[in-house]
């Protein structure tokens, strides 16, 4: 609002596009439909959200510059498109992450560490790139853990329901 940069305290509602350019927080975040988040052309700039995300429009990388990078503390729920250079999970409680059918998270994802785990809160589909879960765990809470052409690193998934794992490897780079 009147072009003023959200403080790491603000709840921001985007109900436009918006293309950043700086290094901001904000404490929740939401994209409304028919809205969307970039990062401006030459710019590759983290928002980091110290509450939670709910995407109901675009959050993704400009394909035309440069990388764009979002830091998640609370919880995530996407119902539009995802697709940033990379996606790091840093609460430091269990995250829970919903979906709306037929959306899908594209880009890496990384728990920036192993004091809570990634707890599913709908069936969730990780698409063509690597998830770094740092000890963590997914949590699959009785939904269903799609992955496809998915690298799933150094972690563990907690199922008690169904898995697919298409063209994706799970690889354990230490203990």
């Amino acid at each position: 609002i009147g072009s003023i940069v959200p403080s790491s305290l603000d709840h921001v509602v985007i109900n436009s596009d918006v293309y950043v350019d700086a290094e901001v927080s904000c404490n929740n975040l939401t994209v409304n439909a028919s809205s969307s988040l970039h990062n401006t052309y030459a710019y590759s700039p983290t928002v980091t959200v110290n509450g939670s995300i709910l995407n109901n429009g675009i959050i993704a990388y400009n394909p035309s510059g440069y990388s764009f990078y979002l830091s998640l503390k609370g919880d995530v729920e996407n119902n539009g498109s995802w697709n940033l250079s990379s996606t790091t999970l840093s609460g430091t409680t269990n995250q829970q992450i919903k979906e709306a059918s037929g959306k899908k998270f594209e880009g890496p994802f990384v728990v920036s560490d192993s004091i809570g785990d990634i707890v599913l809160g709908s069936d969730v589909l990780f698409a063509n790139n690597t998830l770094t879960l740092n000890r963590a765990a997914i949590k699959t809470n009785g939904f269903k853990l799609f992955t496809t052409g998915y690298a799933l690193r150094n972690g563990y998934i907690q199922s008690n329901d169904y898995l697919k794992l298409d063209e994706s490897i799970h690889i354990v780079t230490g203990k």
